[in-house]
C-alpha cells in the first residue's frame, strides 16, 4: 500500500494524475523518460526559485546562472577547493555572513579591516585595503582597477579563468577567510 501512495504522489506531483486513474499509457519507457524529465525539470524550477529568493544566494545566482555541474569542481586543487566553495555560497565568518547571524542588515555591515561601509566577498576580493598587497600579487589588475560586478562574476566563474590565474586567486580567497 506505501508503493502504491508513492507512485500516487509522484504522479501527481508530475501533473499524471489521469495515469494513475487510467492505467494508460503509451509504454513503461515513454513513462519513466516523462517522469524523470517533469521530475528534474520541477526541481531545477524550484531550485531557481531557492536562489531568488534567498539573501545568502545573492552572489551565488550571479556566478551560477544555470543549474549543472561546474568544472571547478574537478579542476580546483583539494587544498583551495573548500574555501572557494565557502567563499561562492557565503558559508564562512566575514561580517556580511556573521551579521545575518545576529539579525544585523547588510547595509549596517562595516568593514573591520578598513572601516568601509561594506564588507561583502566583492569588497574583501575587490576593494578591502587590508589586501591590497595580496590583491596586487595574484589578480589582473584589470579586476581590481575600477571592479565593478561584472569583472567580480568573471573572476569568480572558474570555467573563463585562466588554471595558474584561477589558484591565485583561490590564494587570495583563502586569505580572506583565514583573516575571519
Amino acid at each position: 500500500m506505501f508503493f502504491h501512495g508513492c507512485v500516487q504522489n509522484i504522479l501527481t506531483k508530475c501533473g499524471m494524475m489521469n495515469i494513475w486513474n487510467n492505467h494508460n499509457f503509451p509504454n513503461i519507457k515513454w513513462l519513466t523518460l516523462s517522469i524523470r524529465q517533469k521530475l528534474s525539470d520541477l526541481f531545477i524550477t524550484e531550485w531557481h526559485s531557492l536562489l531568488n529568493t534567498s539573501s545568502k544566494c545573492c552572489n551565488y545566482k550571479l556566478f551560477k546562472e544555470i543549474f549543472g555541474f561546474e568544472e571547478y569542481l574537478v579542476k580546483t586543487p583539494s587544498k583551495f577547493l573548500k574555501f572557494i566553495i565557502k567563499f561562492r555560497t557565503r558559508n564562512h565568518r566575514l561580517p556580511v555572513e556573521t551579521g545575518s547571524w545576529y539579525n544585523i542588515e547588510t547595509s549596517n555591515n562595516k568593514c573591520t579591516l578598513c572601516n568601509s561601509s561594506t564588507c561583502d566577498e566583492f569588497h574583501y576580493l575587490l576593494e578591502c585595503t587590508a589586501f591590497n598587497s595580496s590583491r596586487n600579487k595574484l589578480l589582473d589588475k584589470f579586476f581590481y582597477q575600477s571592479p565593478d560586478v561584472l569583472k567580480f562574476k568573471t573572476l569568480m566563474t572558474a570555467s573563463v579563468y585562466h588554471v595558474i590565474k584561477y589558484r591565485k586567486l583561490c590564494t587570495l580567497i583563502k586569505e580572506i577567510i583565514n583573516k575571519f
